[in-house]
C-alpha cells in the first residue's frame, strides 16, 4: 500500500430507502455488500480482505455506552480504548473539528499504524448525546475500500433520547439538486492570439483569457462563473445582494443576439449551436458541454507543462491531483501554496476521498471530513468525457499528463 494520509471520515446522514438496512442498538444503516458480518453483544463488525492485492478493511460499529460528559472526553476516551490499547496507533490523531446535528456531537479523527508490517489507517468516529456515546472504527490497508466506507458511513441515522430517529437526510454535496428546467447554461468567452488562427483548437497550447457567462432559461445572466460552481449558487441570493448590478439580460433571436446589462453591451451572432461569434472581434463564445456525472481517470495540474517535470512524479506533497473512474480521488497537494508545510492551512491539506460531478461543480468529499466545491467544466465547447486533456477547475485551467 502506498503511504497512508491520516483521514478521518465525515458523515453526510444520507437516508437510502431503496437499500436494505439494519440496526443495531441506536443505530441504523446499510452493510456493505460482500463484507463478512460478525455480531457480538457490544459491537457488530464487517471485515473484507483481498488475498491477491494482500489488502484488508474493517468497519466496527459499537453499541451506546454512557458519555464522559462531552464529545472531547468521550473521542480522547475512545481512541484510547478502541485504537491505542488495541492497535498500538501511537501517533497522535489528526482531529476535525466537532459537528452537531439534531442533539448529536460529532468528532472524528485518523492516525497511521503498522499492522503485520504493514502501513495502515486508523479512523474513529463518535457520536455524543442524550447521555451516550457511540462509535466507528474503521481500519484499512487498501484505497479500494474508500468508497465503500464513505457509503457505509453516509447511511448511518442515529435515534435520539426519544427513540425517534434524528438523521436529516440531505443530498451528499449538503445542497438541495437544481431542478433540470432551472440549470443554467454556461457560456466560455475565449480570447486568445493563437499560431493557427483558431481559438478552439488552438486553446489548450495557447495563452488565453478566458471569461464565464451564465445564462438561465429565462435569460438572466451572471458575466462570471461563481469559483465554487453552480451545484450551492443561489441565484436569487446573488440578484439581490452585493452582486445584482452585475446580472443582465441575454437574447437570441433568427441568430443575432446580444448581452446587455449596465455595464456591457455585446453583440453576437450565432455560428451553430454550440458557438456565438462577438461581432466586431475575433473572440468566440463556447457553449460548455454537461458534465454532469462525468467520471475521470488520470492526473491534472494548473502547472503548464507540469508533467515534463520528475519533480511531480514524486512521492509527497505536489500540486497534482489524481481522479480514478471509480469516483475516488487523491489529492497529493493540489491546493497546498508550499509544499514545504502542506498542513499550515487544513482547508487545503492533502487528502483522499470521492468525489461527484454535477451542474458544472465538482464536489470533493474528503474522508477528513472537508467538502470542497469548485467550478468544473471542460475547454470551450469540447466535451470532457473525450477531450480531457485541458480542463478548468475553480476556473482555472488544468492540464493532464
Amino acid at each position: 500500500m502506498k503511504k497512508v494520509v491520516s483521514l478521518p471520515i465525515c458523515f453526510f446522514w444520507l437516508v437510502f430507502t431503496y437499500a436494505q438496512q439494519e440496526t443495531f442498538d441506536l443505530t441504523t444503516y446499510i452493510p456493505p455488500q460482500g463484507w463478512k458480518k460478525e455480531q457480538k453483544k457490544d459491537v457488530v463488525t464487517y471485515t473484507i480482505t483481498d488475498q491477491k492485492a494482500k489488502t484488508w478493511c474493517t468497519l466496527a460499529l459499537y453499541a451506546g455506552i454512557v458519555s464522559k460528559g462531552s464529545s472531547n472526553q468521550d473521542f480522547s476516551s475512545e481512541w484510547q480504548q478502541l485504537i491505542v490499547s488495541q492497535y498500538n496507533a501511537v501517533g497522535s490523531p489528526q482531529i476535525n473539528p466537532i459537528r452537531n446535528a439534531n442533539g448529536w456531537q460529532m468528532k472524528s479523527g485518523g492516525a497511521e499504524f503498522v499492522f503485520n508490517k504493514t502501513n495502515a489507517l486508523a479512523m474513529l468516529t463518535t457520536f455524543t448525546g442524550y447521555g451516550k456515546c457511540i462509535s466507528i472504527v474503521v481500519l484499512t490497508n487498501g484505497e479500494q475500500y474508500l468508497a465503500t466506507i464513505q457509503n457505509f458511513i453516509s447511511s448511518v441515522t442515529l435515534q435520539g433520547g426519544d427513540g425517534k430517529s434524528t438523521a436529516t437526510p440531505v443530498s451528499s454535496s449538503g445542497t438541495k439538486p437544481i431542478p433540470t428546467g432551472q440549470k443554467a447554461t454556461v457560456w466560455m468567452n475565449v480570447q486568445i492570439n493563437p499560431l493557427d488562427g483558431s481559438d478552439h483548437e488552438n486553446i489548450a497550447t495557447a495563452s488565453a483569457n478566458v471569461k464565464f457567462y451564465v445564462v438561465y432559461p429565462d435569460g438572466d445572466y451572471y458575466p462570471e462563473m461563481p469559483s465554487a460552481g453552480l451545484q450551492s449558487f443561489d441565484k436569487n441570493r446573488s440578484q439581490t445582494g452585493k452582486d445584482k448590478e452585475s446580472w443582465g439580460k441575454f437574447s437570441l433571436q433568427n441568430g443575432k443576439g446580444a448581452f446587455r446589462s449596465k455595464y456591457e453591451n455585446i453583440q453576437v451572432e450565432q455560428v451553430n449551436l454550440t458557438q456565438l461569434k462577438k461581432v466586431g472581434y475575433a473572440y468566440n463564445f463556447y457553449k460548455c458541454a454537461s458534465v454532469d456525472g462525468l467520471t475521470l481517470q488520470g492526473r491534472w495540474s494548473y502547472i503548464p507543462n507540469w508533467s515534463k517535470d520528475p519533480y511531480y512524479s514524486q512521492a509527497g506533497c505536489r500540486q497534482v491531483i489524481y481522479f480514478s473512474k471509480d469516483g475516488t480521488f487523491d489529492d497529493r497537494g493540489i491546493w497546498v501554496s508550499d509544499c514545504r508545510n502542506p498542513t499550515k492551512n487544513p482547508q487545503d491539506a492533502p487528502g483522499k476521498g470521492t468525489y461527484r460531478i454535477q451542474n458544472f461543480t465538482i464536489v470533493l468529499t474528503y474522508l477528513d471530513g472537508r467538502i470542497i466545491h469548485k467550478a468544473f467544466t471542460g475547454v470551450a465547447d469540447k466535451n470532457p468525457a473525450t477531450y480531457p486533456d485541458l480542463l478548468y477547475i475553480g476556473t482555472n485551467p488544468f492540464y493532464s499528463k
